[in-house]
């Protein structure tokens, strides 16, 4: 299930089901989620997590594993009405949960608009859909104020996701799309792989005016013919901003490409 669908015809669908069955008991195994039901204030019905649901700080909730790897037992055991899921490595679960009797949603959203499409399902589901009115409202204006910060040249960035092998984010990534919504250019965006390994010769072809190192382990500077790229010769190497606002698709997300907006643009002065 895609968010997008959730925007057209499953809405009603959604709504249906959150007035027939009310929801008072929610295990998240997504942390966008988690921070989600936080931004809305329907923490109440939120029973168990999965690490690493660490935001906003001060979660303490029974951990039903990690994110690739939740345990059934323990989410049984908690006896929730629903469990919210993502995509791709968690969606084999929907399937397990569904005969167990717990229905499982799943949240994946690749953009801004499904982002917001997704702050409402979970909204509607959790008898929380004007609180979540209000903060998709919030974010669109956010994102208005940002996009008024116009370069007059749109600079290449590649964001690197760890070093060995050299990872990046290609087409179709959600990365990708919030490169573009920083008004960038994404260095891999022609690569038809959400997350394709690249080569440094590759990098150095496409010369990337800025990067943003999502890792720990790296030190771009120092790589072999390295030097020759304008990230490298003019110091555009950024390491400063927290992973999570940036790989996370919820209620930061606008947060996130904010900061990789001051990264590459710090001359258009984007200050709170």
């Amino acid at each position: 299930m895609r968010v997008i669908s959730f925007l057209g015809i499953s809405f009603l669908g959604v709504s249906i089901l959150a007035e027939t069955k009310p929801i008072s008991r929610v295990v998240s195994l997504v942390p966008s989620v988690t921070e989600t039901i936080y931004a809305i204030g329907a923490q109440d019905k939120l029973v168990g997590v999965v690490t690493p649901c660490d935001y906003p700080p001060g979660i303490d909730l029974p951990i039903v594993g990690n994110f690739s790897f939740p345990n059934l037992e323990s989410i049984v055991a908690l006896k929730p009405d629903m469990v919210f899921i993502t995509g791709g490595e968690q969606k084999y679960l929907q399937p397990k949960l569904k005969e167990l009797g717990i229905t499982a949603i799943i949240i994946d959203p690749q953009n801004l608009d499904e982002i917001y499409g997704s702050i409402m399902e979970i909204g509607t589901l959790l008898g929380k859909l004007d609180k979540a009115d209000s903060l998709v409202k919030i974010m669109k204006q956010e994102f208005e104020v940002l996009q008024k910060y116009s370069p007059p040249k749109r600079r290449k960035v590649l964001i690197e996701l760890s070093d060995n092998p050299l990872f990046t984010c290609g087409q179709g990534s959600f990365l990708d799309e919030l490169i573009t919504d920083a008004q960038a250019i994404n260095i891999a965006q022609s690569i038809d792989k959400p997350y394709p390994i690249v080569s440094s010769e590759f990098v150095v072809k496409q010369n990337p005016d800025v990067i943003i190192v999502m890792h720990s382990m790296s030190n771009p500077a120092a790589r072999m013919g390295w030097q020759k790229v304008n990230a490298v010769k003019n110091n555009r190497i950024y390491t400063d901003i927290d992973p999570n606002i940036i790989l996370r698709p919820g209620p930061r997300v606008i947060q996130g490409i904010k900061e990789l907006k001051q990264r590459i643009y710090p001359e258009l002065k984007i200050y709170d």
